[in-house]
Order: C-alpha cells, then structure tokens, then sequence
C-alpha cells in the first residue's frame, strides 16, 4: 500500500483509508509542514534533508521537490516497513557528517527515544548553521509501538530540551485544543472496539466504507478540521520560545514545533 500521504488535483492529504482513527492530527501535521516548507524553503531551491525516524517516508511526496537530495534512517526495531530507508540507525548516534543538513524532519519520533536530549544534540551536530527541525510530538495520546514509549511532552519541555542541545525554539503551535482532544477521546472506545472486533471476524471494519466509521469518526474530525484550517489562515504563526504560552490552551493532542541552529551556541536556562 503507498504511504498514507496522497496527492491529488495539486493538493496533498492524508489517506482516510489508513488514517481513519488519527485523520485530524496527521492533517494537521501535514498542513504545517506545507506551511513550514513554503516559508523557509523555496520549491526546487536545493539544499539536503534529513527524514529521522522515517518508517515507511509517508512525507516524501512532500518534501522530495523542495531540497536537491533527502536521506531517512530509522532504528531496527521500527514495526514500520523501513525497507526504504537509507540508513539503519539510532536518531542518539547518526552516521552523517556534521553540518550536512539543511532541514531535519522529525514527526512523531521523539517519544520513543530514551534520551531525547541526545538526540536533539545530534540534529544540532548534523545541521548546517541555520538549519531548522519541523519536529512534532504527542501530548495526550495512548501508548503505542510498546516498549518504545517514553514520554510526553509539554512546551516548556520542548524548549528546556532545545536549549539543553544548543537549538532555539523558534514556533510553537498546538495539534488541535479542547474542542480536538475531546472529539478524539470520545472516539478512542469505538476506535478500540471495531479494532478488536476486526481481528476476531478477519474483515475490515474500520474503514471508511463503513457508514458507522464515516459518519461517527471520519466526518466529526473533517469538520474540526475545516475550522482549525480557517483560523490557522486567520491567525499566521504560534508562540515562540521567548513567549509566556498565555496563548495555549493547556489541552492538545500535541506540538509542532520549529527549532532552529544559530550561528553561536545557546546557553542553557536554570
């Protein structure tokens, strides 16, 4: 099966066939990387990526035409297809050279590494001076790629983190408030249900084919969706790392959050 990022009459998004339960966080994770790549890298104007923790590259139909090359690694024990990769690697110890990147890609990673400080200090080393990191990570969400789940993470964490690796928290921005955190944690028990119950009868039953699934899952998260949309059109930007967070609503499924190498090394807060 392609990677449950589609592209369609010039428009990319998320395959609600492969994503029906988590469509409203992978959309929004997609639509800030658009947006991300649209402001800080002109389409076709060269320069490398790095995909860290890439899986399956669902992204790479995205990024592929903004740099001139683009390498992905994942670690052994992904339960992703990772046959696609470049490397096979712990995002604690890259096998890159340093100042090779100028953009690293990390969605969805950060949770399942012991030592994200570490980690963050290697895309530091990897990056060109300059370079920016679109990385995303969970806030509420349920356990998932067990043992590998280690932590959630809050913004002041996101940025007590970057400084600790010599990055700058540039943006902030919430993967949905209360109104989207509360959808979905209604939705977990029916999620859970039609999952189990598709491995006792051996079909699919959460899929959009089904009425239930389209109708109490897919569409509910379609309309969030499209409000979410007009706002973030409304209001450019998010908070910065220099900011109070009076902005935030304290509730989300998570972070985008876009971090930057500066020119000299950033000194770490007490």
């Amino acid at each position: 099966m392609n990677g449950f990022v589609q592209h369609k009459n010039g428009r990319f998004y998320i395959d609600r066939r492969q994503r029906p339960d988590s469509l409203l966080i992978d959309e929004i994770i997609l639509d800030e990387l658009i947006r991300f790549l649209d402001e800080n890298f002109k389409n076709g104007c060269g320069g490398v990526l790095l995909d860290a923790g890439a899986g399956t590259r669902p992204y790479l139909p995205v990024y592929r035409d903004y740099f001139s090359a683009a390498y992905s690694f994942d670690a052994p024990h992904s339960p992703h297809d990772i046959a696609s990769v470049d490397a096979i690697a712990s995002a604690q110890r890259l096998p890159f050279r340093d100042d090779t990147f100028d953009c690293v890609l990390c969605t969805e990673v950060l949770e399942h590494l012991p030592n994200p400080v570490q980690a963050l200090t290697e895309f530091r080393r990897v990056l060109k001076t300059g370079g920016r990191i679109f990385l995303t990570t969970p806030f509420f969400n349920p356990l998932h790629e067990i043992p590998y789940d280690y932590y959630r993470y809050t913004p002041f964490a996101l940025r007590y983190m970057a400084e600790q690796a010599g990055l700058q928290l540039e943006s902030l921005v919430e993967k949905g408030g209360m109104t989207a955190f509360a959808l979905l944690f209604a939705q977990f028990p029916w999620v859970r249900l039609w999952q189990r119950l598709e491995r006792y009868c051996g079909f699919p039953l959460l899929h959009p084919y089904n009425p239930a699934v389209y109708f109490a899952i897919i569409v509910p998260q379609l309309i969030y969706l499209a409000g979410w949309k007009g706002k973030r059109r409304r209001h450019r930007g998010g908070s910065t790392g220099q900011e109070p967070y009076t902005r935030l609503s304290g509730v989300t499924l998570g972070y985008v959050a876009i971090l930057t190498k500066p020119a000299t090394t950033i000194q770490a807060s007490q």
